[in-house]
């Protein structure tokens, strides 16, 4: 190999260490402390981490890509194991060798389901969907007071549940985990909720290695008394 190329898989090898106040997986999907937060910001290893973790995370409805995530998660996990801590020093730039290194971990678990995929006999793919979707409680629909809380039915496997509310322009205006079937209204939403005004909600269930179980329909609801919300 060139001195080039040694000093590029050199350069590779230090970008995927994780150095000793680096965060697991959990933390980053978690709600971060102003000190993790912190860290994030300047650890390139945590930043990659954790976006490879919400795009699995966030592009999984059925059954088929919870496969593929579950794998995808599975890879991190072991190549996490393999790694020594690096000494602390300075945050290092994404390089292409990382990039190129998240690419083979998606590639690998569609590798994977391809390998893995047989179909079963008198099993349909909506009865695969229907296995894997949440049954949301409330808040739905037209309501006369602002919800006191966001409600679901338990998903069998589900560890925890990450509930995101946005506005019917998909702008983000809340979310949260929980490893309970509900979660209190905050104050900041509640304050939202004037007559007329409509949000929208989703929740995605997640084992305990971060990956998909099952995820619910978008909801909308309003507080009655205004004008009805207008469609995407």
């Amino acid at each position: 190999m060139s001195p080039d190329g040694q000093d590029r898989l050199t350069q590779w090898r230090q970008s995927m260490d994780a150095a000793p106040d680096c965060l697991t997986i959990e933390r980053l999907m978690g709600d971060l402390t102003p000190a993790e937060q912190a860290h994030v910001d300047q650890c390139t290893r945590c930043q990659a981490e954790r976006a490879l973790a919400l795009e699995f995370e966030q592009s999984v409805p059925g059954a088929d890509e919870a496969d593929v995530q579950s794998v995808a998660v599975e890879l991190q996990r072991r190549i996490a194991a393999t790694r020594t801590p690096a000494r602390s020093g300075p945050s290092r730039s994404l390089s292409p060798w990382l990039q190129l290194a998240a690419g083979l971990i998606a590639a690998a678990g569609l590798g994977y389901l391809v390998w893995d995929r047989e179909p079963e006999i008198g099993k349909t793919d909506s009865d695969v969907y229907r296995s894997n979707t949440v049954s949301v409680i409330g808040p739905v629909g037209d309501l006369k007071d602002p919800p006191a809380r966001f409600e679901w039915a338990l998903v069998a496997g589900a560890a925890r549940y990450r509930i995101d509310v946005r506005e019917v322009d998909s702008t983000p205006v809340w979310s949260a985990t929980t490893a309970d079937g509900s979660v209190a209204t905050p104050p900041a939403v509640l304050q939202m909720l004037v007559p007329g005004k409509a949000l929208v909600w989703d929740l995605t269930a997640l084992d305990a290695n971060g990956a998909v179980v099952a995820h619910s329909a978008e909801q909308r609801f309003r507080i009655s008394g205004g004008p009805p919300p207008k469609r995407k």
